[in-house]
């Protein structure tokens, strides 16, 4: 099912659009010239790097008052002191990890605000005034773009202190990205879709399963589903250096397909698995038939049961039913589900197969023409 963000609390992302009504609470009446106007911010003082120095040791100080200060300027300072309170919080000093940690999660929490709301101004507003696009307004691109960048630092450098071998530093890390795990995950999918990656999932019907792909407006505008969220990859895919890191942050993905020329590596897909454990990794050929396996108790026999057969696929245009049997695509005899797999990857879109199946007594020769992904 696809789900539309609301503060119903059982929603994946659902509370993305909480952040917006609260600033437009407090903002009082939003006007449509607001959607160009720069978003809420902290007053960000600056320091030289000698006095960033002095407040991250204040941090440690025996004195309260001291530590209480230094940790609220150091929230209120640029980003560009983040790798600063890393090395401090490495330190192994307890009070001065604590705090440095806190400071981060601030900023973090600022970062992810400052990005979402440049990124859908026009939430706020009603539909008559929403504005069109960024690229109308470069000093718009500009503010999300430099938030964006000091959003997935701050991101990463929790990320890398919650896998500190000790244990209060990296539980303190994972609950200051926990704080954001919203945000980061719709960035990472707004991110992965730019990389090459298209996400999809499987959406019911009365004649079996759409095979639906999200979109980046429909990220974008809150249309995710809430289970069964997969990614395809490609040899479209662009294996930036951050790429990976980008993809791991989508917690909620379930199924990655491989399609045949993804540039992944096995080590790469190895850290997939490690960082999202419930996600499987399938590989797929070029082209789909458009049907799932249907999971038998009794399967005595030889051929791959149809379950569900997408609605517009290659199968559906065919002519194949839910509860037939593929026994041949083309010259290559079908044993089971992931022989027909395996088959597919044989061929290119627009190739035009026979298929033999059974269905019920019948033996039934379909001339197949196949569709990419």
């Amino acid at each position: 099912m696809i789900d539309r963000l609301s503060f119903q609390p059982n929603r994946i992302l659902s509370v993305l659009i909480l952040p917006l009504v609260l600033i437009s609470l407090r903002t009082g009446t939003v006007e449509a010239e607001e959607s160009l106007a720069p978003p809420p911010s902290q007053t960000q003082d600056s320091y030289t790097d000698e006095e960033v120095q002095r407040l991250i040791q204040a941090l440690g100080s025996p004195d309260y008052q001291t530590r209480e200060e230094a940790t609220r300027k150091l929230a209120t300072a640029p980003p560009e002191i983040i790798p600063h309170l890393k090395a401090a919080a490495l330190q192994g000093d307890l009070e001065v990890t604590v705090r440095a940690i806190q400071i981060m999660e601030q900023h973090l929490q600022h970062q992810a605000t400052l990005w979402f709301t440049t990124l859908h101004p026009e939430l706020l507003l009603k539909q008559a005034y929403r504005k069109p696009a960024f690229a109308e307004h470069p000093a718009r691109q500009q503010r999300l773009e430099k938030a964006a960048f000091h959003f997935d630092q701050i991101d990463l450098t929790l990320s890398e202190l919650a896998e500190s071998p000790f244990a209060s530093l990296a539980l303190r890390a994972r609950k200051a990205v926990q704080t954001e795990r919203l945000r980061i995950e719709l960035k990472a999918m707004l991110d992965t879709i730019d990389l090459g990656g298209q996400f999809f999932y499987l959406r019911n019907s009365g004649r079996g399963q759409n095979y639906v792909v999200i979109t980046r407006e429909m990220v974008m505008h809150g249309h995710i589903p809430t289970e069964k969220l997969g990614i395809q990859i490609d040899r479209h895919w662009k294996n930036a250096p951050d790429a990976l890191q980008k993809l791991k942050r989508v917690k909620s993905l379930k199924s990655i397909y491989l399609i045949k020329g993804a540039p992944l590596t096995r080590e790469e897909i190895q850290q997939i698995q490690i960082a999202i454990p419930e996600v499987t990794v399938q590989t797929r050929g070029a082209v789909r038939l458009g049907v799932t396996h249907m999971p038998l108790f009794n399967n005595n026999f030889e051929g791959a049961p149809v379950g569900e057969v997408a609605n517009g696929s290659s199968a559906d245009q065919a002519g194949i039913q839910s509860g037939d049997v593929i026994t041949r695509l083309a010259e290559h005899n079908i044993s089971d589900f992931e022989a027909l797999v395996r088959s597919l990857e044989n061929y290119e879109a627009g190739d035009i197969v026979e298929v033999e199946l059974k269905r019920g007594a019948q033996t039934l020769l379909l001339k197949v023409e196949l569709s990419s992904w």
